[in-house]
Order: structure tokens, then C-alpha cells, then sequence
């Protein structure tokens, strides 16, 4: 589909405003905290946001001129000459984008959009303490940009806090700094089968129910089913996995075929457990690093650690085709 210029024009508003917002492709929305001489802070989203050099290091972003209802932030910018920049994470993205209605001036958007205020080392102006990734930015000059009626807000960075875990190698991993936003949620657990699962497996071995025929036999083909997509969703995760250290998870996988037996061997002689039970628990102490520890680990934590998890599975299924046919000759041998 090709618009001209004319067509362009001819579009409503609305559709006009999102078709031109998103030619230039994916922009991050940030959030600029601001305050003014009574006290008053705002906050507002922006997703024009801008590098304008390193030495010095200036950002830059697209303000409309303030009206008597709108324009708060570049008022107080004026103001006070010091704002911040924070970064936008997804627990809070709607509670981020709610401040952009429309509020008086003596409201302050933290509160009404429930985001908490910060002052880091004396700053002038308020942080988003929910952000992982804030900039301390002082106004240096702003430029008219005559053909729509727009501002250019320029400052000059004096304050930085990233995340420890967003600093790889000299580079900022922007995928860490949002991570290290999220907490452990003990919801995702509650909501997996696999849970529930376990629950009704324990409640039927510990009442010694038994499971009618006709069930038991659909339950055990969707789980020869499961093995296949199981096997076909670890293919796919290892073509996506990254050798990042061969040395770190060559150790660590040491430390998984290895020492796995040996504490399972403690385990037997700990519960004195014998026959199949006392085999079962030695082979599973000896498989390899599960796909598991991958998708949790892609869900909490940086790349970095990420792709080291990643070569600890693949290392560690290469060793088990040695580790694991002697452990299952054990097995067999001392626990059948």
C-alpha cells in the first residue's frame, strides 16, 4: 500500500496520529518526573526520547508548548532546570500510560497513578522508585521546532542508575535492567498443571485410591503424547540456546552428573531405601540439567545468566551419555 501525501492528509486524526507514530518504528516510552517551585510533581510518558551526543552527554525529547491545562512538564523543567528519565517496566506499564489523562497541575500524577516518588543523592527533581534504570537530567536549552509548533528539550545527564546485573562486558543489557524489575512470583507455580498434578497424584497414593480403567488408560496415552512434545520442545530450546562459557558449565555440569549420584547415594543410605525405590532415586540424580532451569531462568534473570544456564544443559546431556548408562548398570546391579 502506497499513501501519498494527499491521502495522508485526508486521513482522520486518529488514524492519521497512529499511522505517522508508528513509521518510525519501535520508539521505549519513558517516564520524566518533574517538580516545581511549590513542591507540586508531575509525571508524564514520553516515547520521543532521544541521543544527542556522548561528551557531553545530552538526551533529547519532543514537548507540544504549554498551555494554561497542559505542559506541566516543561513549566517545572523551567522552573526547577533538573528532571528525570525512567525507564518503563511491564508491572507497571498501566499504571505508566494512565499519565498521560489529563490532570490539574496540583495533582501529581505519582500519586493519582499509584507510583512512588524518590530522591537519590539530594537530586532536584523526583525518580520513579519502581524503575530500575533512571537518568538525573539538568535543562541546558530548547529549540522551537517551527514547523508543527513543537519544543526539543535538551539536558545533559547527571546521574545514571542502572542495575549491576544490566552491565555486560562494558555494554548496557537494557533486556537485564527489566528483569531485575521482577520479583518471584509464587502465582506462576500455582498455576502450572504440573502442580496440580502432584497435588492429586499425593492425594490418591496417600488414601490408596484407584483411578477407573477407562480414565487410567486416557491419563497414561497423553503421557506417552507428552514425552514426544516434551523431547520436541527441548530440540527447539537447545537451537536456541547460546554456549556462553564452555568452561563455567563445563565445571557446573561436572558438579551435576557427578555429585547428583553421590548425594543420591547419601539419600538411600539416609531414608534406607532399597529395590526399585533406592534405583529410581539414583537415575534421577544422575540426569542431566533440566530444560526447566532454562525457562525460569529466562523469566528472572539477564542474558548472561541465561546463556550460561543454557551451555550447563547442553554440557551436561553430552556428559550423561556416559555418566548415565553407568549409573543405570549400578542401579540395576545393586537395587533391582
Amino acid at each position: 500500500m502506497i499513501y501519498t501525501k494527499k491521502q495522508i492528509n485526508n486521513l482522520d486524526r486518529i488514524t492519521r496520529l497512529k499511522l505517522i507514530n508508528s513509521v518510525t518504528g519501535i520508539k521505549p516510552a519513558n517516564l520524566i518526573g518533574t517538580i516545581n517551585k511549590e513542591g507540586n510533581t508531575n509525571l508524564a510518558v514520553f516515547s520521543s526520547l532521544v541521543h544527542l551526543g556522548s561528551d557531553p552527554a545530552i538526551l533529547g525529547f519532543i514537548s507540544r508548548p504549554p498551555t494554561i491545562d497542559t505542559g506541566h512538564t516543561y513549566r517545572n523543567i523551567q522552573e526547577n532546570g533538573f528532571y528525570t528519565i525512567n525507564h518503563i517496566h511491564p508491572e507497571f506499564i498501566k499504571k505508566a500510560h494512565y499519565t498521560s489523562a489529563k490532570f490539574s497541575e496540583d495533582v501529581s500524577e505519582f500519586s493519582r497513578c499509584r507510583l512512588k516518588e524518590e530522591y537519590i543523592n539530594n537530586f532536584k527533581a523526583p525518580f520513579v522508585k519502581e524503575s530500575n534504570f533512571k537518568i538525573g537530567m539538568k535543562f541546558k536549552e530548547a529549540i522551537d521546532i517551527k514547523t508543527n509548533g513543537t519544543l526539543l528539550i535538551i539536558g545533559e545527564i547527571q546521574h545514571l542508575i542502572i542495575p549491576d546485573l544490566s552491565m555486560v562486558d562494558g555494554d548496557i543489557d537494557l533486556e537485564a535492567s527489566s528483569l531485575a524489575s521482577k520479583k518471584f512470583d509464587i502465582n506462576i507455580i500455582l498455576k502450572s498443571p504440573s502442580t496440580y498434578a502432584v497435588i492429586i497424584a499425593v492425594a490418591f497414593l496417600y488414601f490408596d485410591l484407584e483411578m477407573p480403567k477407562s480414565i487410567l488408560n486416557t491419563v497414561m496415552l497423553l503421557g506417552y503424547t507428552m514425552i514426544v512434545l516434551i523431547l520436541m520442545s527441548l530440540g527447539v530450546s537447545l537451537t536456541q540456546m547460546k554456549v556462553f562459557s564452555f568452561k563455567s558449565s563445563l565445571i557446573s555440569s561436572i558438579g551435576r552428573v557427578i555429585i547428583g549420584p553421590i548425594i543420591g547415594f547419601f539419600l538411600i543410605k539416609i531414608f534406607n531405601l532399597s529395590g526399585y525405590a533406592a534405583g529410581v532415586l539414583l537415575i534421577q540424580s544422575s540426569m542431566p540439567s533440566a530444560i526447566l532451569t532454562y525457562l525460569i531462568a529466562s523469566m528472572y534473570s539477564p542474558k548472561k545468566i541465561v546463556d550460561n544456564i543454557s551451555s550447563m544443559i547442553v554440557v551436561s546431556t553430552l556428559m550423561s551419555l556416559i555418566t548415565v548408562p553407568i549409573i543405570v548398570f549400578i542401579a540395576l546391579k545393586y537395587f533391582s
